[in-house]
């Protein structure tokens, strides 16, 4: 006889279903005929039950975001986020970034057992110039995980992650399942 309350329930991770962060060191930057935003940003928060019914343990997302590959991105200042979530549950896309779809950029992070916080920068593409133009116009910016990760769902309906998980980026979103993920 097996136990399913520990039963791993998914792997698949697009968080997309968090209240408003006041706006944190927002300046507009005009460089080499290129104009874009930079700003802090809350992005996920640790150990706590989301709007989606997901608790993310700190423990385990820690060493996921401080993966070689998101360190890599960083460095090459290419840690992209896209403009919404894909819509697709097809895991290969998941851990895609579409060019196309950019909107902004993960400058640096810091995650500690609260949650994560990063440096985000608009991008001058279709997407990031329209980001852009909506934080100007007051709209606070919120972020998403996607990520793949073993799920734990228990009997209460809320699932938990606590092993590592293989991070991809803070996607743009609309409504943030952490009420803490805006700028």
């Amino acid at each position: 006889m097996t136990n399913d309350a520990n039963k791993i329930a998914a792997y698949l991770i697009t968080e997309s279903v968090s209240e408003p962060a006041k706006v944190e060191n927002l300046n507009v930057i005009k460089n080499n005929g290129l104009f874009y935003l930079r700003f802090e940003s809350f992005l996920q928060d640790f150990n706590v039950l989301n709007r989606n019914k997901r608790i993310y343990m700190g423990e385990a997302m820690i060493p996921s975001l401080n993966a070689e590959h998101i360190l890599e991105l960083q460095r090459k200042q290419s840690w992209f986020g896209e403009a919404g979530h894909p819509d697709s549950d097809d895991p290969k896309r998941i851990l895609t970034i579409d060019p196309t779809m950019i909107s902004h950029r993960i400058v640096s992070h810091t995650a500690t057992n609260q949650g994560c916080r990063g440096v985000i920068e608009t991008l001058d593409t279709e997407h990031g110039r329209d980001m852009t133009k909506l934080i100007l116009q007051h709209v606070e910016p919120a972020f998403s995980l996607r990520a793949l990760a073993p799920v734990v769902k228990r009997g209460d309906g809320t699932s938990v992650i606590k092993t590592q998980a293989h991070v991809v980026t803070y996607d743009w979103v609309i409504l943030p399942s952490h009420k803490t993920a805006y700028r």
